[in-house]
């Protein structure tokens, strides 16, 4: 019953992230216009959370494993409201770069989401299943992934 609940913390988060980043999305443009920006400076608007995300994966990823995800997913539920609050007070385009590039460092905790979920499942079916069950997977297709080649290397023959 505790695994679940937590399962559904955590869901709830990554559920949290995913819609605030969907719904500040089509305000962008809005705020953009309002402050001033240009077409190209709306794009990195738009990019810097996405950006910002990849770079602060790994490195949530790490701090996860050395402190325990459930420290690192509050930590960043926390730097996701900061920079909701100051994207919602923010008078200056700087100030909206700077919300957005706060939220898509507290937006790395999906891959931190998702590597609790990654433990979960881990722990109730076993290390070797897992990996038997990929390989397996893998098998199925190599018949499949055999006749492709086959068929590509003949269309480069006639060519």
């Amino acid at each position: 019953m505790a695994r679940e609940a937590s399962l559904r913390v955590v869901f709830g988060i990554a559920v949290l992230d995913l819609i605030g980043f969907g719904i500040l999305i089509p305000q962008l443009g809005v705020y953009g216009v309002r402050f001033g920006a240009s077409p190209f400076a709306v794009g990195l608007l738009v990019a810097v959370y996405s950006l910002m995300q990849l770079v602060a994966a790994p490195i949530m990823g790490r701090l996860s494993d050395r402190f325990g995800r459930r420290p690192v997913l509050l930590i960043s539920q926390v730097g996701s409201l900061l920079g909701y609050v100051l994207f919602a007070f923010a008078h200056t385009l700087p100030l909206l770069f700077l919300s957005r590039v706060i939220d898509g460092v507290s937006g790395g905790n999906v891959s931190t989401a998702q590597a609790v979920v990654a433990d979960r499942a881990a722990k109730s079916v076993g290390a070797e299943d897992t990996f038997d069950e990929d390989l397996t997977g893998l098998e199925a297709l190599k018949p499949h992934v055999h006749a492709q080649a086959l068929r590509v290397a003949r269309r480069l023959r006639r060519a």
